[in-house]
C-alpha cells in the first residue's frame, strides 16, 4: 500500500505537469488557427488529450486517498491519522542489491501456511502413539509393599491384610474398540499429511511464481528506463532546435510532454517491481535480516 502511495503521488504530479503542458500548447494551436496556420483537427486532437488528461488527476487523488485510509486501518489509526504525516513527497524505496540466499528450503519453512501444517502433521504423528498405549492395559497397585510400620507390633489385624497383601488391579482390554482408535489416529495422520504435502507444494509453485514475476518486472523496469532515457534524449535535441529557431514552441511543449509521460510509465514500472519484490519475500520467507547493503 505504502509503494503504490508514493508511486500514484509522483504520477499525479506529473499528470498535472502533463496537463499544463497540453493547456499551453492547445492555447497556442488556437492562435495558430486563427491565423490559418492550424487546423481545426489538431485543435480538437489536443482538447481530447486535455480532457484525457483532466480525468486522469481524480483517479489518482482517489487512489491517495484510498491508500492512506487503508495504512491509518493497518496501523490500528482512524481515517485521517496518516495525512498530514504521509502528504509530502518522498521517493520510492530502493531495492537491495542484492540478497542472500544460502537454503531455499530452510527459507521456505519459516512460511506461516508451511509450519502450521508441520505442526498439524506432528501433533497427528504424536496421537498414534497415545493411541497405540490403549493396548496396553492401565495397571494400578492396591495397597503397600513393605512393612508399613515401624515394628511388628505397630500392625493391626485390620491394618495387616491391606498392607501386607498387596494386589494389582488393571483395566479389561477392548482390542477392537482401541484398534478403531488406532486406525482412526493413523487416517488422520494420513490426512494431515496430505495436507502438509499439498502446502509444501503450494509454497514451491508461489515462490517459484513469485521469482517468474518478479524477473519480469525486473525487464520491464529496464524497458521503461530505456524509453525514458530515449524520450528525455529527443526532447532535449527539440529543446535545442527550438533555441535555434528551427522548432516551434508546441514542438518542444510535445516532446516535453512524452518525456512525462515515459516518466509515468517509469514510475508504473518500479512501483510494479518493488510490489512483486514484497510479494517474492512472503513467498520464499525473506525478511529475516537486514539487507547489507543498497
Amino acid at each position: 500500500v505504502y509503494v503504490g502511495y508514493r508511486a500514484d503521488q509522483r504520477r499525479l504530479a506529473l499528470a498535472q505537469d502533463g496537463l499544463a503542458k497540453v493547456v499551453r500548447m492547445l492555447e497556442l494551436t488556437r492562435q495558430r488557427r486563427a491565423q490559418g496556420a492550424a487546423t481545426e483537427i489538431e485543435i480538437e486532437r489536443l482538447v481530447l488529450q486535455q480532457r484525457q488528461e483532466e480525468a486522469r488527476l481524480p483517479q489518482l487523488e482517489a487512489q491517495l486517498q484510498v491508500a492512506l485510509d487503508q495504512m491509518a486501518l493497518i496501523t490500528g489509526q482512524v481515517p485521517g491519522a496518516l495525512d498530514a504525516r504521509l502528504a509530502g513527497s518522498q521517493a520510492l524505496p530502493r531495492l537491495p542489491a542484492e540478497v542472500a540466499v544460502d537454503d531455499a528450503a530452510s527459507l521456505i519453512r519459516r512460511r506461516p501456511d508451511v509450519r502450521r501444517a508441520e505442526r498439524e502433521l506432528a501433533a497427528s504423528t504424536a496421537q498414534i502413539g497415545e493411541a497405540l498405549s490403549g493396548y496396553f492395559p492401565q495397571v494400578r497397585l492396591l495397597g503397600l509393599i513393605g512393612l508399613g510400620a515401624t515394628s511388628p507390633s505397630g500392625l493391626t489385624a485390620d491394618s495387616a491384610a491391606v498392607m501386607v497383601s498387596p494386589m494389582l488391579s488393571w483395566s479389561l482390554l477392548d482390542f477392537g474398540r482401541v484398534r478403531a482408535r488406532v486406525d482412526q489416529a493413523r487416517a488422520g495422520r494420513e490426512a494431515r499429511l496430505a495436507s502438509y504435502e499439498g502446502t509444501v507444494l503450494a509454497a514451491l509453485q508461489d515462490a517459484n511464481g513469485a521469482l517468474a514475476r518478479f524477473g519480469a518486472a525486473r525487464r520491464q523496469w529496464a524497458t521503461a528506463g530505456q524509453a525514458q532515457a530515449s524520450a528525455e534524449r529527443a526532447r532535449d535535441l527539440v529543446q535545442q532546435r527550438y533555441a535555434a529557431g528551427a522548432a516551434s514552441l508546441i514542438d518542444a511543449l510535445d516532446t516535453q510532454r512524452q518525456a512525462l509521460n515515459a516518466q509515468d510509465q517509469d514510475v508504473g514500472a518500479q512501483a510494479q517491481l518493488l510490489a512483486n519484490y514484497i510479494a517474492l519475500q512472503k513467498s520464499l520467507g525473506l525478511g529475516w535480516q537486514r539487507p547489507a547493503g543498497v
